[in-house]
């Protein structure tokens, strides 16, 4: 027997070796270098598969039970093959695979559409036209800096060189310095050569797993076709399914130069989105009835991670907040003028 186990390390130890290469040696960078970098590879065409799971304390979220957003809902829980396609930082299209079907949501300078082949129909939420130098300058989201970079939102360190997708990556740690979250830190993996995330990995307090994780299993960076983005030539829709959801003007009116209908209360880690008239009302309720608590004026839905706040008006609050943070927030804006 013990000849046996002997036998079996000598063999097994070997392979075990080939199949976890040693880390790549990269040379070192400031911190502040390497989220510039970022920042500015987010920017970059790429296209490639994700492996994505999420483990929130949620069932499975059946995507075909909530129309347009399914999409969205469906990746709160579970483990799902993605496909993603970016054309610089004008469009971005991602493909959820399922079992003979499949849910593209596509974002373009004009709109996101939500295409879902199942029952052939999709939905569309149109923006603001905008100049289009402003649409050619392209700023990098506040919020997405506050996130990434070292300042008083977040705290960043580097941690060990990884491969992912068969790619020398290296390790940023974002840790909130806010506390009013359920964000316990953000682990990204950044391409050494074209720093873009290869891996996300959230984590909520108090777990040890990430509550949330999206990895490329393969990425390229050629540029893709401009046709990949144009939803009727994907899926030869015989008939016009883009249904148009104009925001109210007082929202456009609050978010300026930002996506109608969405405005954001609040910074950093404990920003709150609020959500106007995408007509959310009717297949969320039904859903937050089963996973959810009734609340005075709405339903509240919590996880490990986020939180959402669906009022009776069809307003949608959603935050890696507290459940405490939505309401406050849903109460000052119905006390708003």
């Amino acid at each position: 027997m013990l000849v046996c186990a002997v036998i079996a390390t000598l063999v097994v130890a070997p392979a075990a070796a080939r199949s976890e290469p040693a880390p790549p040696v990269l040379s070192a960078k400031p911190v502040e270098t390497l989220v510039t970098d970022v920042l500015l590879g987010q920017r970059r065409s790429v296209s490639g598969t994700i492996r994505a799971s999420a483990d929130l304390g949620l069932p499975d979220l059946p995507a075909a039970d909530l129309g347009g957003i399914g999409v969205v809902t469906s990746l709160l829980s579970g483990t799902h093959t993605l496909r993603y396609w970016q054309l610089r930082s004008t469009s971005q299209r991602l493909a959820v695979l399922q079992t003979l079907a499949e849910t593209d949501v596509i974002r373009d300078d004009t709109g996101i559409a939500a295409y879902d082949s199942r029952t052939d129909t999709a939905t569309r939420l149109s923006f603001a036209p905008r100049p289009a130098q402003q649409v050619a300058a392209q700023p990098i989201p506040a919020f997405l800096t506050d996130l990434i970079a070292p300042g008083p939102y977040t705290s960043v360190r580097t941690g060990p060189n990884v491969w992912v997708a068969g790619r020398a990556a290296r390790t940023l740690i974002l840790t909130p310095r806010q506390q009013d979250t359920l964000v316990d830190h953000v682990v990204l993996a950044v391409d050494a050569q074209y720093a873009t995330i290869l891996r996300l990995q959230v984590f909520s307090r108090g777990h040890t797993a990430p509550a949330f994780a999206a990895t490329y299993t393969d990425v390229d960076y050629a540029e893709p076709a401009a046709k990949l983005f144009d939803l009727p030539a994907i899926k030869a829709l015989p008939r016009p399914a883009v249904a148009v959801h104009a925001a109210p003007a007082s929202s456009q009116q609050q978010v300026a130069a930002t996506t109608p209908g969405i405005e954001r209360v609040g910074a950093g880690w404990s920003s709150i989105l609020v959500i106007r008239g995408l007509g959310l009302t009717r297949p969320l309720t039904g859903q937050l009835d089963s996973l959810g608590t009734k609340v005075t004026g709405g339903h509240l839905l919590q996880t490990r991670l986020l939180t959402a706040l669906l009022t009776d008006d069809g307003t949608l609050y959603l935050g890696a907040v507290p459940a405490s943070a939505l309401l406050t927030a849903a109460q000052a804006q119905a006390a708003a003028p």
